[in-house]
């Protein structure tokens, strides 16, 4: 009989592993570097020191898995080109949402922009079909005029396909014969339905669901198939195969790949599972967890026992319908950017300048990160990066004029520039993590799975390293 529960956590900089042996009671830990291009080359890695230690593969009958595969996906606009079919006359929905702007602070943000929608208007299609409050057909499904549709959605090569129709939930048939006609004009097509996805009123949180999910659903089934060939190669045939959900509760690895959207909290919501059962053993009814990653820190309330867990929330400014930990996350984990100062110590958190009497840093209170520029001696932050959304990574130039960071457009990742000077911002690149070379003059940054290097005067780019999967944080040899 199978004896040994194995479990796993990954995060951008370690993958952490508990062992627990059923039949002694024995729990251990592993923490393994994590592999950003392929985490479960990382799991691999945990399963096999356990098995080092002298335990068969066939002892392994249970193996659960939180992963921010998706999670990184979404925050990092890397999800697959998504199509969206909405009923005739309803195209408006998605990109309107509840109104102009989110509730509580950002209402009052003069300067607030929306996310860019994972779904553009070129890529939305409207069907000829119409169902009314109570579920009763008012207009049949007009097929001829769908697979027009479709096939125009299919010139602009999607992978993925996001279908929401008025009142679905109520009468789902026609959603259903949606994905039959689709498959039958691209059948390696992904599709999402709203009545499977979130089957319950309210357009467009149902809606936005549903794009995050066919948004997701392809990376997060080639993971999974990928981490489940490589279990099976290892010896690791048990059924019991899990992925960690948002809502602290488990999912086969099946029933994962086809809601992706369950899984963006899957990371975070595992610490505070645990924080709950501390609680009961502890005897302390009331806890805060704190959950202290590479990249992030995660925190949490557990009230009288039990975690707060909600019916709706967002992620990245994006609304999702699907019940999930209440987790509050502050991106400054034990992975947030360190730097070498000239006598060779160590800086953390925002970026200096070269003089050291000024910080840039990244703050989401508008909604959306941006970056603010403050005197190292304190006071007030100035905004400095209107007019651009999801602004991260600052870099100071060398010379204390400029200074580069991502900003997040329709399409990806791109690099700006910022001249202290006279305060313009030009895109220069699509790309990220940008980084100045020492004359101030050239940048080097990552787009895709290449290395490339930027003559800001000249706009002359080139590529420097390519064809070894994905980069990350590059840097100057100084």
């Amino acid at each position: 009989m199978p004896r040994y529960r194995v479990t796993v956590d990954t995060g951008w900089t370690f993958s952490d592993f508990v062992y627990l042996d059923e039949k002694t009671g024995e729990v251990s830990m592993a923490k393994i570097p994590s592999t950003p291009d392929d985490p479960s080359r990382a799991i691999i890695a945990g399963v096999e020191t356990l098995l080092a230690r002298g335990v068969a593969p066939a002892d392994i009958g249970y193996f659960c898995h939180g992963t921010t595969v998706g999670t990184n996906a979404l925050l990092e606009g890397k999800g697959v080109r998504t199509g969206l079919l909405v009923t005739e006359g309803f195209s408006g929905i998605y990109p309107v949402g509840e109104q102009a702007r989110p509730y509580g602070t950002a209402i009052f943000d003069v300067m607030y922009d929306k996310p860019p929608a994972l779904v553009p208007q070129r890529l939305t299609g409207e069907v000829k079909e119409r169902v009314d409050f109570r579920g009763l057909v008012l207009r049949p499904l007009d097929e001829s005029a769908l697979r027009e549709t479709v096939r125009e959605l299919k010139a602009h090569d999607i992978e993925s396909l996001a279908v929401c129709l008025l009142f679905s939930f109520l009468h789902p048939e026609h959603e259903t014969r949606v994905r039959e006609i689709v498959l039958e004009e691209m059948p390696d097509c992904s599709i999402s339905l709203s009545s499977e996805v979130l089957p319950q009123i309210r357009e467009y949180y149902r809606l936005s669901t549903t794009v995050i999910n066919a948004y997701l659903q392809p990376i997060l089934t080639r993971y999974i198939a990928q981490l489940d060939r490589r279990l099976s190669d290892a010896g690791i045939l048990t059924r019991q195969k899990y992925i960690m959900q948002s809502n602290g509760g488990m999912a086969t690895f099946a029933a994962a790949s086809r809601r992706a959207v369950t899984t963006v909290l899957s990371g975070p919501a595992g610490g505070v599972t645990a924080g709950a059962l501390a609680c009961r053993t502890t005897g302390f009814r009331n806890i805060i967890t704190f959950d202290m990653g590479g990249t992030s820190c995660d925190v949490a309330l557990i009230r009288d026992g039990e975690p707060s867990v909600a019916s709706r929330g967002k992620i990245d400014g994006r609304d999702i319908a699907v019940p999930m930990m209440d987790i509050n996350t502050v991106s400054a984990g034990g992975g947030s950017p360190r730097r070498l100062t000239r006598t060779r110590g160590v800086e953390s958190g925002p970026t200096w300048s070269p003089s050291g009497d000024e910080i840039i840093y990244s703050s989401d209170d508008r909604g959306s990160p941006q970056l603010y520029r403050v005197s190292a001696s304190g006071g007030q932050g100035q905004l400095i990066s209107t007019g651009h959304n999801y602004c991260t990574e600052p870099n100071w130039s060398p010379d204390g004029k400029k200074i580069a960071f991502n900003v997040r457009g329709g399409g990806g990742f791109e690099v700006a520039v910022l001249d202290l000077n006279d305060g313009a911002t030009r895109i220069i690149a699509a790309g990220e993590n940008p980084v100045w070379g020492a004359d101030s003059r050239h940048l080097m940054f990552t787009e895709g799975g290449g290395l490339y290097l930027l003559d800001t005067v000249t706009s002359r780019k080139s590529k420097v390293l390519d064809g070894v999967g994905k980069i990350t944080e590059p840097s100057w040899l100084r």
